[in-house]
């Protein structure tokens, strides 16, 4: 293995890996064990993105684009007026190199915080807050 570079090229042949592991019979159930391994190996700073990158390509594991929350309008006027919220899952979106994978946001607030956010967004907005 080279040098802070994980590569398992050496181990592939045709039909897959040496050993009883062969990729063209691999299903996705394999896919999501190879990201949740990768997953935690990031989380614990033992790998870096591009040799996450390396091993989902090793493995044939299609890696999809996920959306930058911090491009996000809404989760940055949540992040600003500390409302919290959670990561539910995922959709995507798209085909091809357009595919992209969205996160689902479940907003979990008190009722006060989130009518005193909506009225400083009314003010930013220079929009007349509706009368209920």
């Amino acid at each position: 293995m080279s040098e802070n570079k994980i590569s398992l090229r050496e181990f592939k042949t045709e039909q897959g890996f040496d050993g009883n592991f062969d990729l063209r019979k691999k299903n996705q159930s394999h896919d999501k064990l190879v990201q949740a391994v990768c997953s935690y190996l990031k989380d614990k700073n033992i790998l870096n993105k591009e040799q996450i990158k390396d091993v989902l390509t090793d493995f044939w594991v299609e890696e999809i684009p996920e959306y930058d929350l911090d491009e996000s309008m809404f989760i940055n006027f949540c992040k600003e007026n500390d409302i919290k919220f959670h990561i539910q899952g995922h959709s995507v979106a798209g085909s091809g190199e357009h595919k992209t994978k969205y996160q689902i946001v479940s907003i979990c607030e008190d009722i006060r915080k989130l009518e005193l956010s909506l009225g400083k967004l009314y003010a930013k907005l220079k929009i007349n807050k509706p009368e209920i």
